[in-house]
């Protein structure tokens, strides 16, 4: 009775197999799942290891006890506070004392300074704002270049109107037709279009052009200079502890090898090296040499800027030389202008957003030091502090570290190319099984077999 059951399932599987495709799918949808589930372990083991680095820059003054400037004060600060909660994390995944309480009792630990050190979150976190605006204060070159550039960038963009028309003309050729058996042919007419000339128009508004030449002269008269003279201070040295922090959040990523002094002295300053500060002022101050360039180049061309019509045989065209002139000055001053928004934007999100994190980390701390009832559950307090820290320092280190270390788009990655291979694999699978049923059907069935004949 098993055996008839056994090889009644066995001819059911066979028949769905010679029927349908089923093994395409079927192979498909394994090989996407089993990539899917190994890509995610493997994602789900580098949550533990966001790349850390402290600044090293000791708190509230600097190793000979002169005050940080303010650039390094904020840069250093927020970079310390983000390293916190970014070892908590790693210490939560990875420790034994792990998940979101173990995530509390670390952030917890350090908002109220349980540990010998003063920690960041515990110093700089709750006065972040008073340390971006100090920061913003010795910006305010750049802050008030980037504020006056924006009209200019609008009047620059009014002062010209380009369009083009495309012509075409029509062709008549000939072509022999013929029916279906290839008789009966016949010539007839037909007609093509084909691409002739361009019309392009350069049109002017002189207010608009007028407008921009005296907003420029303003902005080279306000900004002659808008060099930031302050030099981020760099640590010298590692500590100890900072090295074994660099070490841990890095040991287990693929490819790891041990850092040489110069490569923890690297990271260790990579909160300056990398800083929106260093990467972004050069480009600036060159954006804004160009605008001070340009700005006597407008006046000369917006003399002389009218309308233009050009006729061409290709369907692209510069202009006009004033119209180019214009271009480039517009050019130029998006570019000072979305750098300097970049640089500043930054710092004033770190100075509001910084409010996330102290509130979600004193509600973790009162819950866990005195058992207080929390309006929120650890792991969305958790969630707030971990993904408002990337955020601000994604928004200020443009060059530092890649905070997002779990690739979750890798699991549909490898699924979708698992299950490409897969269905190539039931592809020949389901050729297999139509060309031996094609057998078993053509072979002659002996007397005494009983067994079920393939369809």
């Amino acid at each position: 009775m098993l055996r008839d059951a056994f090889l009644k399932a066995c001819q059911g599987g066979w028949n769905l197999c010679v029927n349908t495709r089923i093994e395409i799918y079927a192979t498909a949808a394994l090989c996407a799942t089993t990539a899917a589930f190994f890509s995610y372990q493997h994602e789900a083991a580098k949550r533990g290891q966001i790349p850390i680095a402290f600044s090293e820059i000791e708190r509230p003054a600097t190793a000979n006890g002169t005050k940080p400037p303010p650039l390094t004060a904020f840069y250093a600060g927020l970079n310390d506070v983000v390293m916190e909660v970014f070892e908590a994390s790693n210490i939560s995944y990875l420790g034994t004392d792990n998940g979101d309480l173990g995530f509390a009792h670390q952030i917890a630990g350090r908002i109220n300074s349980f540990y010998s050190f003063d920690s960041a979150l515990s110093h700089y976190a709750p006065n972040m704002q008073a340390y971006a605006n100090a920061a913003l204060d010795s910006l305010a070159p750049i802050t008030a270049a980037q504020n006056d550039i924006a009209p200019i960038i609008n009047a620059l963009d009014a002062a010209w109107n380009e369009s083009h028309i495309d012509r075409y003309r029509t062709e008549w050729k000939t072509r022999t037709v013929c029916d279906s058996k290839g008789q009966n042919c016949r010539s007839e007419s037909y007609s093509v279009e084909v691409y002739d000339y361009t019309d392009h128009y350069f049109r002017y508004n002189e207010q608009q052009g007028r407008l921009a030449e005296h907003l420029l002269n303003e902005f080279a008269a306000a900004h002659p200079a808008i060099r930031i003279n302050e030099e981020l201070v760099r640590t010298t040295r590692t500590s100890t502890m900072n090295e074994h922090a660099m070490r841990d959040s890095r040991r287990s990523m693929p490819g790891y090898t041990e850092p040489t002094p110069e490569q923890f002295l690297a990271m260790a300053n990579i909160w300056a090296s990398g800083s929106n500060y260093s990467l972004l002022t050069s480009p600036i101050y060159g954006s804004h040499a160009a605008v001070m360039t340009a700005s006597s180049a407008w006046d000369r061309a917006a003399e002389t800027a009218r309308n233009r019509h050009y006729r061409t045989y290709m369907h692209t065209h510069s202009g006009p030389e004033e119209f180019q002139i214009a271009e480039k000055t517009q050019e130029m001053s998006y570019g000072l202008y979305r750098d300097a928004k970049r640089l500043t934007d930054g710092i004033k999100k770190a100075g509001t957003d910084m409010s996330v994190i102290v509130d979600a980390a004193r509600e973790i701390a009162q819950a866990t030091r005195y058992g207080q009832q929390s309006s929120k559950d650890l792991d969305t307090l958790r969630s707030q502090i971990v993904d408002t820290a990337r955020t601000l320092y994604s928004a200020n280190y443009a060059g530092g570290f890649d905070v997002y270390p779990s690739k979750w788009y890798m699991m549909g990655v490898w699924a979708l190319l698992a299950g490409a291979v897969g269905a190539g694999i039931g592809f020949g699978a389901d050729r297999f099984v139509a060309q031996r049923n094609e057998q078993l059907r053509r072979q002659p069935r002996a007397a005494n077999d009983t067994s079920p004949t393939p369809h």
